[in-house]
């Protein structure tokens, strides 16, 4: 049913290792399909860099995988060659990127992307291949006028109600406007890593204090 996931989490929960082992599910796990490509886009090469290491770290903690998989670093790609899937991680500011085909797609940080080209040219190579998945990992950055706000602002009327739409899974971990910002109930509540040390809760806390006396930075 789920054709799109919009996952709205503040920094440091560790979105980039969750898109890289959802992106490794359909290269190397049970979601793979013959020949498939995963591909994770970022804004630009150095995050991309970030998923595809993030993805190789999961890879090269079970020998046995290690094995079954090539590395190719210099494209940041993991190829299964037993069936044929590859994993690639690429970036918006790297030119043109048609002609993919993608069965899986995550979109790391779009609050950072500065152009559209490369959503275009993965949102219509998606619908090229049945039950592909498209899945947007991103904080919710700053201001209106950029593509990361449109999306986030869909989901927010498909969780609403507002919007019908099956096809999209809104997954927002956001605080209410009106809530109390130095309540660290509300911390916990949308930052699902907090238990497990992701964000450290000490660094928090200190942004908080500074906060106090800050305007700016509340």
């Amino acid at each position: 049913i789920v054709r799109n996931v919009v996952a709205l989490l503040p920094r440091g929960n560790r979105k980039t290792s969750l898109g890289a082992a959802l992106a490794l599910l359909h290269t190397i796990g049970p979601e793979r399909i013959n020949g498939g490509q995963a591909i994770c886009a970022a804004a630009d090469r150095k995050q991309a860099r970030i998923a595809y290491e993030e993805a190789i770290g999961i890879v090269r903690e079970d020998r046995r995988i290690a094995n079954a998989v090539r590395f190719l670093d210099y494209r940041n790609r993991l190829a299964h060659p037993k069936s044929g899937a590859i994993f690639e991680a690429i970036s918006a500011d790297a030119g043109t990127q048609h002609g993919r085909t993608p069965n899986f797609a995550l979109i790391d940080e779009l609050h950072a992307w500065k152009k559209r080209d490369l959503w275009d040219v993965i949102r219509t190579g998606l619908v090229k291949v049945p039950g592909s998945l498209m899945v947007v990992i991103t904080t919710a950055g700053r201001g209106q006028e950029n593509i990361a706000f449109d999306i986030v602002d869909y989901a927010r009327k498909v969780a609403s109600g507002e919007i019908d739409d099956p096809a999209t899974l809104p997954i927002l971990f956001e605080a209410p406007r009106d809530c109390d910002w130095r309540d660290e109930a509300i911390w916990h509540a949308v930052n699902p890593g907090l238990a497990d040390g992701f964000p450290d809760i000490e660094g928090l806390r200190q942004l908080a204090r500074e906060a106090e006396s800050r305007p700016g930075d509340r």
